[in-house]
């Protein structure tokens, strides 16, 4: 009998909940406030708004990927207009 062993990977989430994306990025306290005006962007965003996902009335996923695509954008253009 020969047995493989397999090697494990980690993978990381491509989606996460609101709740979870907040503590991902460090957003907590008083920044919740910061995190929903930015999470409202992001979802109104042509570019970004694909990585917004709200399948039931309480359940909100965000792409972390592009979310934090979209964060380096609002870096690289905040002194510009839109």
């Amino acid at each position: 009998m020969n047995l493989a062993i397999a090697k494990t990977v980690p993978v990381e989430k491509k989606w996460m909940r609101k709740d979870n994306a907040m503590k991902h990025f460090d957003f907590a306290g008083n920044q919740v406030r910061s995190f929903g005006v930015l999470l409202s962007e992001f979802k109104s965003h042509p570019d970004f708004s694909q990585g917004y996902l709200n399948p039931t009335y309480k359940l909100v996923l965000i792409d972390i990927d592009l979310f934090e695509q979209f964060l380096i954008w609002k870096h690289d253009n905040k002194f510009k207009g839109e």
